[in-house]
């Protein structure tokens, strides 16, 4: 007799840990499997801040993991919609019966992975355009170049219009497609069925651009908010990444295999609840903090900032404990802080560290985190070092070198990350793109 390739229980988790959480952004440390009765009759529910994922709609058995009050409920509906399909493909009833055949544990994640990215397309399109050949398309690009480079391509899909002038996917399997739309300055318009509608670039447009989008990478924000009102855009960029945008704004990146939610709510319900300030400036700080993080990501060039609360701002400068502070002073740029540059210098690397900080102090000009202007935002984040701001959005530095403690994992950021994160919260963003958040050295959030 053939053994089982896997249980109803094993099977559950698998779906759960690898195709649900990484859509939520949270940490899956929390996740608890457990029995709560469920009255609703619902596949998924938030209960007593516990967002639950139920077997069945008759079981009792869910996975539940710990979410924010402020839990936002249109990502409850997606998973609800990716959920359900995802069950019609299980190999085992949670009465542990077969319910589908699966010649090997391979063949049940490859269509686990197809049911995931065919219900997430119809979520985002609304069913309403079939994206699954684009998608696969872009998918066999990335893996190519022209003339020796990676290329990017860019689609606005005009879900009203049926006019398209030919079909665009068989265009896109020849080599010369390559050179069209570049995702920064133009696009191609697509008609509900993916033919051809136009070739639009922001060269000729005469649209008011005020780079002001909620969740927009800023390199990208340009042709978004141009084109994309009321339609739906996919961009393949250099680095691989697969990227949909609605109505102005990200919803979803796949990058390396995995799709991942770039949702600013949950960012900003998380660190909101865990932090518990009551200051509405706060969320200001905080939606700019996720913008510039998102602008850090989607440039590839990393970073760390860093947002400290008032009350512990003096043990960060000054650390009786260690006898030493964290922050070296020539690193704080707080106006209280007065460093005169000296005539001359004891070392080269004295040199150096003045001039840094003469620089920032001239371009920062004594600006609040909140009022400079974002791209510069962006770039003085991605300095070797932690940008590191307080709850007021002053900033306290720009590119500060944070002695890890000994024995540190992680990384030189992580680790940097995790011992800054002690005095408020801090956020990494990798090279890769990829963001972690951290409070109290725990990730409690995660784009990865």
């Amino acid at each position: 007799m053939k053994k089982s390739i896997i249980s109803s229980k094993e099977e559950f988790e698998l779906i759960f840990v690898n195709y649900l959480i990484p859509l939520l952004g949270l940490n899956n440390s929390n996740q608890k499997y457990e029995k709560h009765e469920n009255q609703n009759e619902e596949l998924v529910e938030i209960k007593d801040q516990k967002l639950c994922f139920y077997e069945s709609k008759n079981s009792n058995n869910c996975f539940s993991v710990t979410v924010s009050k402020n839990f936002p409920k249109n990502n409850v509906n997606m998973l609800k919609m990716i959920y359900s399909e995802m069950l019609k493909i299980r190999h085992k009833n949670y009465d542990n019966s077969i319910k589908n055949k699966y010649d090997s544990l391979q063949h049940l994640k490859k269509n686990y992975e197809y049911k995931l990215q065919k219900s997430l397309l119809d979520w985002f399109s609304g069913s309403n355009v079939n994206l699954l050949g684009l998608i696969e398309q872009l998918e066999h690009w990335k893996e190519k170049t022209y003339e020796g480079k990676k290329v990017p391509f860019a689609f606005l899909i005009n879900p009203q219009s049926t006019q398209g002038e030919f079909n665009f996917m068989e265009f896109l399997e020849e080599e010369f497609s390559a050179t069209f739309s570049d995702g920064i300055t133009s696009i191609i318009e697509l008609d509900s069925k993916l033919d051809f509608l136009a070739f639009k670039s922001i060269t000729n447009t005469e649209e008011n651009v005020s780079h002001k989008l909620d969740n927009t990478p800023y390199r990208f924000s340009q042709i978004i908010e141009t084109f994309t009102k009321d339609k739906m855009a996919i961009f393949l960029l250099i680095n691989g990444d697969i990227v949909l945008v609605k109505n102005c704004e990200i919803l979803l990146v796949k990058r390396e295999g995995k799709w991942l939610n770039f949702n600013k709510e949950v960012f900003k319900s998380i660190i909101y609840a865990e932090l518990r300030s009551n200051k509405e400036s706060f969320l200001d700080l905080l939606n700019e903090i996720y913008l510039s993080a998102l602008d850090v990501s989607f440039a590839h060039s990393g970073g760390i900032i860093a947002c400290v609360k008032e009350e512990k701002i003096s043990s960060l400068i000054d650390s009786e404990e260690n006898k030493s502070p964290i922050l070296d002073p020539l690193d704080n740029l707080l106006p209280s802080n007065i460093v005169k540059t000296p005539k001359t210098f004891n070392s080269k690397e004295d040199k150096k560290r003045f001039l840094k900080r003469n620089f920032l102090l001239n371009i920062i000009n004594g600006k609040n985190f909140l009022t400079i202007d974002r791209k510069l935002r962006s770039e003085l984040i991605s300095m070797d070092g932690a940008t590191i701001l307080d709850f007021n959005g002053n900033v306290i530095s720009v590119g500060a070198i944070i002695q890890n403690d000994s024995g540190s994992y992680g990384g030189g950021r992580g680790a940097a990350a995790k011992k800054l994160s002690k005095y408020g919260f801090a956020i990494k963003i990798s090279t890769d793109g990829y963001i972690e958040v951290y409070i109290e050295e725990r990730i409690k959030y995660k784009i990865k």
